[in-house]
């Protein structure tokens, strides 16, 4: 298939790119060129309906989260903040989700990207169901009609590494971080490129769960050379999954209304 063999080609690619890193001494300029080399690279692949930033995003009640790598937002429907500048400003109903990216997945490192995943997760957002037809747009229905109130804008979170820790190591680092984070607010994919491994929430029979289930445990699996096609495809599938609800900008205004006339 063009698609798999065109991600197929990309991996390659992109070992290459990263083995050209290396060539800066400076560990900002690294991180800095690494983390060009996924937007870059995601970008073609993405529809332009899905935004790439890098920043902090916010919920109405002013809570942010953590500085993340790689925000994917409504290029659409949302009003970022600081468009032109390198970090932006996010309002949490504009985004689908984060990617930590990581050169070498450290147990530091492992620590540090769940702790900005869960600090995504914890913003608070109205629920989109079904009935959300767009954003900006909210389906009616007839009385004595009813419709599944299902959340369907989760927060994605995803961990990409080049390199890290051994598939053994990890599996063992995860487990000890899960024990002090909750499940509602843990990465839903990791992935390490050079080690060919992923890990992936499933439930107790070992079936493989999506965004909006309860889990079990992370499974671990061995991706050999597909592990960009198959981070590729799993984000993809994840965004189209996800329906966002844009903010009630009424919260806002009644908000600048009221201080407005307090000031009379």
């Amino acid at each position: 298939m063009k698609l798999i063999q065109a991600l197929k080609n990309l991996s390659e690619k992109l070992n290459a790119e990263f083995e050209d890193s290396k060539l800066f001494d400076h560990s900002g300029e690294k991180g800095e060129f690494r983390e060009q080399i996924i937007t870059e690279l995601l970008r073609p692949f993405l529809p332009n309906a899905f935004g790439l930033g890098s920043g902090q995003i916010f919920d109405q009640s002013d809570k942010s989260s953590n500085q993340i790598d790689i925000v994917i937002f409504d290029a659409i429907y949302s009003n970022v903040l600081f468009k032109n500048r390198n970090n932006n400003l996010f309002p949490c109903e504009s985004v689908y989700g984060e990617i930590e990216v990581k050169s070498n997945l450290t147990t530091d490192e492992l620590n540090k990207s769940i702790d900005n995943i869960a600090s995504l997760k914890k913003l608070n957002r109205a629920d989109s169901t079904m009935l959300d037809i767009s954003p900006v747009y909210k389906l009616k229905i007839g009385e004595g009609l009813k419709a599944s109130n299902a959340k369907l804008n989760p927060y994605l979170g995803i961990i990409y590494a080049y390199d890290g820790l051994t598939k053994e190591t990890f599996a063992n680092k995860l487990d000890e971080k899960l024990k002090i984070t909750h499940k509602t607010l843990t990465p839903d994919f990791i992935f390490n490129q050079k080690r060919q491994y992923m890990a992936i929430k499933v439930d107790k029979t070992g079936q493989v769960v999506g965004l909006r289930h309860d889990f079990e445990r992370f499974g671990i699996i061995n991706t050999n050379n597909d592990t960009l096609p198959i981070m590729f495809l799993t984000l993809n599938i994840c965004l189209n999954m996800i329906r966002l609800k844009a903010p009630d900008y009424n919260i806002y205004w009644k908000r600048m209304m009221t201080e407005i006339l307090e000031n009379q």
